[in-house]
């Protein structure tokens, strides 16, 4: 424990912080005998960057990444982001300007 005991400061420390770590601590101070703890809560959210992010499609491609698709065809690309904590927030973008998606909006290619 750190802080200053004397004037009433008592620190908690955690140092390399893992994912074992979230979680709800509480600091708890026991007054006269007899009487109910004091206690205050702090919640511990431990946030992890996503490992990794791939791009899918169930159309078949001859290389990872390029589709190609008739005119008046559908396909549906999936973004896979896995590790993340809490979930990441995934934006589409085509060719650098962000896709404006929403309930069942379709994105048409002109």
């Amino acid at each position: 424990m750190l802080g200053d005991p004397g004037s009433g400061v008592h620190d908690l420390e955690i140092t390399n912080v893992t994912l074992e770590d979230d979680g709800r601590f509480q600091c708890q101070v026991s007054p006269n005998r007899g009487q109910d703890a004091i206690r205050a809560d702090a919640i511990l959210t431990v946030l992890v960057k996503p490992t990794s992010v791939t791009a899918s499609s169930t159309s078949r491609s001859p290389r990872l990444g390029l589709y190609e698709v008739g005119q008046g065809s559908q396909l549906t690309l999936r973004c896979d982001v896995t590790g993340a904590r809490p979930a990441a927030q995934v934006q589409w973008q085509r060719n650098g300007v962000p896709v404006q998606l929403g309930g069942s909006t379709v994105f048409t290619v002109d």
